[in-house]
């Protein structure tokens, strides 16, 4: 199936779902299905050149928008101790998804990379920059954010969003040994969290992603084994849909 997937156009896809969903768990599954390029990361591919180039791109927006943005009532989950300054991640997320349309205009890429599967991918950092980032506080930003969801809505071929029920979720996340940010708020808070990224989540993919040429697919983790949802998507992957 492979061997026929190379011979037609690239199928570039992207894991989604809250915490504790088991994207990490599907992800090492797909793995043992063969398929190329599970959880890809950019800045291995990127030549140092093109992520200067990159860099030196994105500063001077950043910049102004750091000279723009006045954040006022932010949520409790929004102001949590993160490992590293929001403002870092958010030059991170703008980084990555800046270098990942440039890697995409490069035919070449495209033709040696067939399958591409994203964990945290650019569908990810969108919402995380509309929630923590400096998107709704700043008109170049949200300007920079409209631009970039279009881009990459031209690339992205597949989205696989996987779910489970609220409390599935927050019992997954309480029973890991890493930490993670939920493990500090109040239900309430969590609560808070689930619904506003839910409504960024809608409100993207309504606006940029819904197009017909990108196939979705839900599957929920809570009344699937690992193994019946790691067959399920490697087989939408491939045979798309």
């Amino acid at each position: 199936m492979l061997r026929e997937q190379k011979d037609t156009d690239p199928v570039i896809c992207e894991i989604l779902g809250l915490a504790g969903v088991g994207k990490s768990s599907l992800l090492a599954e797909l793995k043992q299905h063969n398929l190329e390029n599970v959880g890809i990361s950019f800045s291995d591919l990127a030549s140092y050149p093109l992520q200067l180039s990159v860099i030196s791109k994105i500063l001077p927006v950043y910049l102004k928008i750091l000279m723009e943005r006045k954040v006022e009532n932010r949520p409790v989950y929004a102001l949590h101790n993160a490992k590293q300054d929001p403002m870092l991640i958010e030059l991170k997320n703008m980084i990555y998804l800046q270098l990942g349309i440039e890697l995409f205009s490069q035919g070449k890429f495209l033709q040696e990379k067939r399958t591409i599967i994203f964990d945290q991918g650019p569908i990810f950092k969108l919402v995380w920059l509309y929630l923590f980032g400096s998107i709704r506080y700043s008109e170049t930003a949200m300007q920079w954010w409209h631009t970039m969801a279009n881009e990459w809505a031209k690339h992205l071929t597949r989205c696989v969003f996987l779910t489970a029920s609220v409390p599935v979720l927050l019992e997954r996340v309480h029973n890991r040994e890493s930490n993670h940010t939920l493990k500090t708020l109040t239900t309430k808070d969590c609560n808070h969290f689930f619904s506003d990224y839910q409504e960024a989540f809608d409100f993207l993919m309504e606006k940029h992603f819904r197009s017909q040429k990108i196939q979705h697919l839900v599957v929920n983790t809570e009344t699937n084994d690992i193994q019946a949802v790691g067959t399920k998507v490697a087989q939408f992957i491939l045979a798309g849909g």
